[in-house]
């Protein structure tokens, strides 16, 4: 499993609709939480994007691990033996 976020030198920043769509909730909600202020955003070439640092803290650390592998297969077949 990959990571959601990546990783890298700059700062990246996520559309509301992407941000919606990443955590399965429509548009208006993150729209709202903007305003409230449970979700932070900033102004970027003329519209609000959020940081990934915010959702990240969000989603957990769950998302952000990278090291994560698919796990191996352990039947016969999985081994080069038949099953």
């Amino acid at each position: 499993m990959h990571s959601v976020i990546p990783k890298t030198g700059r700062g990246v920043y996520f559309t509301v609709r992407q941000v919606a769509w990443l955590l399965g909730v429509e548009t208006s909600t993150v729209s709202r939480a903007i305003r409230t202020g449970t979700v932070r955003a900033v102004p970027r070439r003329g519209r609000l994007v959020i940081p990934s640092t915010e959702l990240t803290s969000l989603l957990g650390p769950a998302v952000t691990r990278t090291d994560v592998r698919s796990p191996k297969c352990t039947t016969a077949r999985g081994r080069g033996g038949r099953q």
